[in-house]
């Protein structure tokens, strides 16, 4: 493969035949860059919109897996295009879906049961056609779904697992085996979709994810089943209703809002302020409802925060979850058990009203 150079204009890269135009970039990590771009031919001089993921490490020796995410032709997968070289780092070029998350969605609105059920039935099928190809999602969350304007589901981000040597995972998708260890395949790919079945329905909080019954697994103990060979998704169970125009609106109306946000008006600014302040009051106060612990004569609470590299089952009284957490508690002494692969333990802590308690790493890598 010939190498590509940049010209002296940085928005613009040349590769095999074809010009990109940087539009702006999405998003910088430690390990690669992702950009919206203009694909030009100049021979037919069609354009069309994609993203240009450039991997800042050395990403030679996965040029096979690369070629294997471009025959994923699923109409619920992202279309990888090819691989271009810039400036010797690897670049995938990836269809552009103009759309939000999964995680955009319910932390703005409530999914009736025949969307909940569309979604579901796409990754579900998606996760099938990774899977026809001998590849699976691996990390498999509500930030890797995309819903487009026509309420189309499309997977994202599903090459990590086949191509990255290091297993990844976003807490609290990552099944337990992973965390043992184990690679990723379509049966930890279920345990996520059952994750995000649980949390389609009831967002918040997290730490009653165990106590959520399924539709379509056969029951609660199976949809998080420590047995990946127990876990088995049912889609004749999903609506047949396939009426998703709110569902499309929703989108549109999220979609609408980013925009606004890039050129805000003063009245977009109060507008999204208001929207802002009532999703943060309902978000909280459903939290408290939920955990089971509010009333009106309660005296007070704080908050505990633990964010965390490695992944950490935490206990906290009678509530269990994955790190990360984000969680309202009385005021006064709590036990904190946790427990990984690695360490196990148990410490006292204590919350106050007046400043958030917030936990990292370093606070459970001990016995």
């Amino acid at each position: 493969m010939p190498l590509l150079k940049n010209t002296k204009d940085p928005k613009r890269l040349f590769g095999k035949g074809l010009e990109y135009e940087i539009l702006f970039p999405f998003k910088k990590e430690s390990s690669k860059q992702v950009f919206k771009a203009l694909r030009k031919d100049p021979t037919t001089k069609l354009k069309q919109e994609i993203l240009i993921k450039i991997f800042l490490e050395d990403t030679s020796s996965y040029q096979e897996e690369f070629e294997s995410l471009s025959q994923v032709n699923s109409p619920y997968c992202v279309r990888l295009f090819g691989f271009e070289i810039f400036n010797n780092k690897t670049a995938l070029i990836l269809e552009y879906v103009k759309g939000v998350s999964l995680f955009q969605l319910i932390e703005n609105f409530h999914l009736k049961e025949k969307e909940i059920s569309h979604i579901l039935e796409s990754i579900y099928k998606g996760l099938e056609d990774l899977n026809q190809q001998g590849l699976c999602h691996g990390d498999l969350s509500l930030y890797n779904v995309l819903v487009d304007e026509k309420a189309q589901i499309k997977l994202i981000d599903f090459g990590k697992a086949n191509y990255e040597k290091e297993i990844q995972g976003t807490p609290p998708f990552v099944a337990p085996e992973i965390l043992k260890g184990f690679r990723p395949n379509f049966l930890s790919d279920l345990y996520s979709l059952g994750v995000i079945e649980s949390l389609l329905k009831n967002p918040y909080p997290l730490s009653h994810l165990k106590e959520i019954k399924s539709d379509y697994f056969i029951n609660k103990s199976v949809l998080l089943s420590e047995d990946p060979i127990k876990r088995k998704f049912f889609p004749e169970k999903l609506s047949q209703n396939k009426n998703l125009k709110a569902l499309s609106y929703k989108v549109k109306e999220l979609l609408s809002i980013t925009e606004s946000r890039r050129c805000p008006t003063l009245k977009n600014l109060q507008t999204n302020q208001s929207k802002f302040q009532f999703i943060k009051f309902f978000f909280l106060f459903s939290l408290l409802i939920f955990i089971g612990n509010f009333s009106p004569q309660n005296q007070s609470y704080g908050l505990l925060k633990v964010y965390t590299n490695e992944w950490f089952l935490l206990k906290i009284g009678n509530l269990s979850s994955y790190t990360p957490i984000r969680l309202p508690l009385k005021e006064g002494w709590h036990w904190i058990k946790w427990k990984n692969n690695r360490f196990e333990g148990k410490k006292k802590v204590f919350i106050s009203k007046e400043k958030a308690l917030s936990l990292r790493d370093q606070h459970f890598m001990y016995k």
